[in-house]
């Protein structure tokens, strides 16, 4: 039973995200509204959802020197739980 609502969650998640708008390729244009991937000066990589030019919504955040992931939700580019 766990493994169906592990796939259903899974598949919703996968479902919103591709329902957004590709960002723009110029990391200097406004990313509202879109899913991008953009890699910050420090190293890390975020992937996810956007809402005025911040990380924000679902996503994956790759932290470069322990190379550990972080998979949720973001809101004003930090982490929230």
């Amino acid at each position: 039973m766990t493994k169906i609502y592990i796939f259903l969650i899974s598949s919703l998640y996968s479902l919103s995200i591709f329902s957004l708008n590709p960002c723009p390729d110029n990391p200097e244009d406004k990313w509202h509204n879109c899913f991008g991937s953009y890699q910050y000066p420090s190293g890390e990589t975020y992937s996810g959802e956007w809402k005025n030019n911040l990380a924000d919504g679902k996503g994956i955040l790759e932290f470069i020197d322990s190379g550990e992931k972080y998979y949720g939700w973001h809101k004003n580019n930090r982490t929230s739980q």
